[in-house]
């Protein structure tokens, strides 16, 4: 998990000296030369800071995913079954494997909660679905 904090911080300080970089390029006091009077202009500055906002979605859409993953690799090293994990844990994993993906009827429904609580009854290993 420290490699998650590490990634973290090193791409927050990134992100802080893009945000220091683009404060001073739409500062008045910025010298601009001849040359650069092209390529520098308002919609310039606007494609710079819509940029920042992907590198913050970034930053934030990796760390949540590297989390997800960590938990993962965790609780599949210990060789956790659902009875053993947390709540938080198991309600994600029931939801996962109750999401159908079109209406189903009750009939259909009620099949499939037999079968995972069978399974969860057995003590089924959690597992990646394309695992």
């Amino acid at each position: 998990m420290q490699a998650i904090y590490d990634m973290f911080n090193e791409r927050v300080e990134e992100i802080n000296l893009y945000f220091e970089a683009l404060k001073e390029l739409d500062s008045e006091s910025f010298q601009r030369t001849e040359n650069a009077q092209h390529y520098y202009n308002d919609n310039f500055i606007k494609i710079l800071k819509a940029n920042t906002l992907l590198m913050i979605y970034n930053l934030v859409e990796s760390t949540v995913m590297g989390g997800i993953l960590e938990i993962y690799d965790r609780v599949r090293q210990e060789g956790l079954t659902y009875a053993g994990v947390c709540s938080e844990i198991k309600d994600i994993w029931f939801s996962y494997k109750l999401t159908f993906k079109n209406s189903l009827t009750k009939q259909i429904c009620l099949v499939r909660i037999r079968t995972y609580r069978a399974r969860i009854m057995e003590y089924e290993k959690i597992k990646r679905v394309y695992d």
